[in-house]
């Protein structure tokens, strides 16, 4: 259904999803939560707000924020310790498809093994944002992100239009880098220290 509120939960997931937003949903709202122990990612779909939600033990991605629908919008949360299962490529969000989707104001914690804040086995880190795709009107604005190969990696196969990162703060425990690809807008990201 549209327009429903879940507050105030705990969800330890026991298939791929905590949540799934079905396509074509919108006004969907999680607020004040925590999702752990998923298969594939806390959340999957778009039509949603998510706020306040701790999101961790995931044996791939906290949120796959892809689909048809909208507006998304993502605030406040924390996300770590993911990618547990072997072989996993593990992204804090994963978007291969999707529009009018917001990232702001969330911790998002994913440091690779050799930094010193990698939490150790068995968790993976490929990046705090994975884009690729079908992808216009996405905003990452005001996070704190680090970890990952690169910590935001767009493909370029089609590369995503309309992205804009801006006023980030961005942590050194990545291992290559903080960005591939190229953005329509990249300005007043910041280095944490």
């Amino acid at each position: 259904a549209d327009d429903v509120t879940i507050r105030n939960f705990r969800i330890r997931a026991t298939s791929s999803y905590g949540i799934r937003v079905v396509p074509g949903r919108s006004g969907i709202v999680l607020e004040d939560g925590e999702i752990f122990n998923m298969n594939s990612a806390g959340i999957l779909g778009v039509g949603f707000t998510a706020r306040r939600l701790y999101i961790h033990e995931s044996q791939g991605d906290a949120i796959k924020a892809q689909g048809s629908g909208g507006p998304t919008l993502v605030e406040y949360c924390f996300m770590e310790k993911l990618g547990m299962k072997d072989g996993s490529h593990a992204d804090g969000n994963q978007t291969v498809s999707g529009s009018n989707i917001t990232f702001r104001y969330n911790n998002i914690y994913m440091p690779v093994s050799g930094t010193p804040g990698y939490p150790g086995a068995p968790y993976k880190s490929n990046a705090t944002f994975m884009l690729e795709g079908s992808i216009s009107n996405f905003v990452i604005e005001g996070n704190w992100l680090t970890g990952g190969n690169y910590s935001i990696n767009t493909s370029n196969i089609p590369a995503p239009t309309g992205v804009s990162v801006r006023n980030n703060l961005f942590g050194r425990d990545y291992r290559f880098g903080i960005k591939t690809g190229s953005y329509d807008q990249w300005s007043g990201n910041t280095w944490e220290d």
